[in-house]
Parts: structure tokens; C-alpha cells; sequence
């Protein structure tokens, strides 16, 4: 998880440029954006897409726009339940490593890498622990964290733990333990 910009603390472009190196160089090998259009425009990072393209192939960023301090709505949704399988949580089960990038790296950012994490078959609580023990203060509202913690009545997040018959079986297993 990273804010903007990218690592360096430096919006030029070359500053870009290092933080997207550095990603790679960490065994970063794609970029989800969820900070929205006008807020790169803000930021003078209109050609982050081609930027991070050039370092990380053609699907090396992936834009899944938040509105800031909010939690997904229903566009996001049904983008993200098409691109996640596709995309991330093919990497992911290759072992590569996705980062999730925000504008400060901490509501939006937490809420999607938290998706990311139940979707792989973390309980939510979990995730949530997790994602702030790496970026302390991430999910900052309580709308954000409500989400998270009610991603299992997602029934796209259903449909993508049940993809994998393991990632089920440990969820089901934790879930046991916890009621026991």
C-alpha cells in the first residue's frame, strides 16, 4: 500500500519515474490506482496509466477509482468483481505482488487491499489487523470499516473465495474456530 506520489515524495517525472523503479525493484509487478481521475490531474500525474504500463507490461495499472473518504459503490463493484479475478488475484496466486495506491495510501487504499485479503480468504477482522499494523491508520472511517467488516455479505467476494476450493475451506475453518 503507498500513497502519492509513488514512495519518493517527489511529483515530477522523474520523481514517478524512481517511485514506479522502486516498486518493481521491491517484486512489485502491478498498480492499482484508486484515487480518482481528477485528483492524478491535481497532482500532475495524467500519464501515471503509460508510466506504470512501461515499467509493469500492458495490465501493470489497473485504475478502480474511489471517491476519497468513501467506501466502493455499485460501479466499482461490478468493475472490480471483473477485474480482481481476472487480473489481481491471478498474480497473486502466482506469487507476485500487487500494490494498492491511494492518494495518501490509507482510507481507499486499506478498504481495497482489505478486499483484496478477504477475497483471498482472510476473515475480515483479520484484514483489517493487518492492513493496519503495515499502514497504521488505514480505513479511517467507520462507514470504510463497516465495509470491510461486511465484505462476507458481498456476494461477488462469495463468488471469488469459492473459485478456489482452499482459500473456502480456510475461511470456513477460521470461522469454526472463532465460534468454538
Amino acid at each position: 500500500m503507498t500513497g502519492y506520489p509513488l514512495v519518493t515524495g517527489d511529483t515530477s517525472n522523474e520523481g514517478i519515474d524512481r517511485g514506479l523503479a522502486h516498486l518493481r525493484d521491491s517484486g512489485a509487478t502491478c498498480l492499482v490506482t484508486v484515487a480518482e481521475a481528477h485528483e492524478l490531474k491535481d497532482q500532475q500525474a495524467n500519464d501515471l496509466s503509460s508510466r506504470a504500463k512501461a515499467l509493469f507490461g500492458r495490465h501493470g495499472w489497473l485504475h478502480a477509482p474511489i471517491q476519497a473518504g468513501q467506501t466502493p459503490d455499485d460501479l466499482w463493484e461490478l468493475y472490480w468483481s471483473g477485474l480482481a479475478p481476472l487480473l489481481l488475484h491471478k498474480r497473486l496466486a502466482a506469487g507476485e505482488m500487487v500494490v494498492v495506491q491511494g492518494l495518501r495510501g490509507r482510507g481507499r487504499t486499506g478498504v481495497a487491499t482489505c478486499r483484496l485479503l478477504v477475497e483471498s480468504g482472510v476473515p475480515p477482522e483479520t484484514a483489517l489487523a493487518t492492513v493496519r499494523k503495515v499502514r497504521p491508520g488505514a480505513v479511517r472511517t467507520a462507514e470504510q470499516e463497516a465495509y470491510v467488516q461486511g465484505l462476507l455479505d458481498h456476494q461477488s467476494v462469495i463468488d471469488q473465495i469459492n473459485t478456489c476450493p482452499e482459500v473456502a475451506n480456510r475461511l470456513t475453518a477460521t470461522a469454526r474456530r472463532t465460534q468454538s
